[in-house]
């Protein structure tokens, strides 16, 4: 399914990522299959996911404000980078 989507989230979920508490929340990640966290088709996070990412996020002190699933996005985005990195240094 196509959909419209402002670069505003993008910048969003880039500077959330940014973030030291969202990638402090990464190593939470660690051993988490993918259907755990993300529809596969689409790679875009559950809803599950992105409630618990947003509460671990205000529990531990986040202050910056996104759409819902903003946080639980930053947090796949630094997984995939994490895991591309870690595919690249291994070949």
């Amino acid at each position: 399914m196509a959909y419209i989507r402002h670069h505003y989230y993008a910048a969003k979920v880039d500077e959330l990522a940014a973030d030291p508490i969202v990638q402090g929340m990464l190593a939470d990640l660690e051993g988490v299959p993918d259907y755990d966290l993300m529809h596969v088709g689409t790679r875009t996070p559950l809803f599950a996911f992105m409630t618990r990412a947003n509460h671990v996020y205000r529990e531990r002190g986040g202050q910056i404000d996104a759409h819902i699933g903003g946080v639980a996005e930053a947090l796949l985005k630094l997984r995939a980078e994490r895991t591309e990195h870690t595919e690249r240094t291994e070949r």
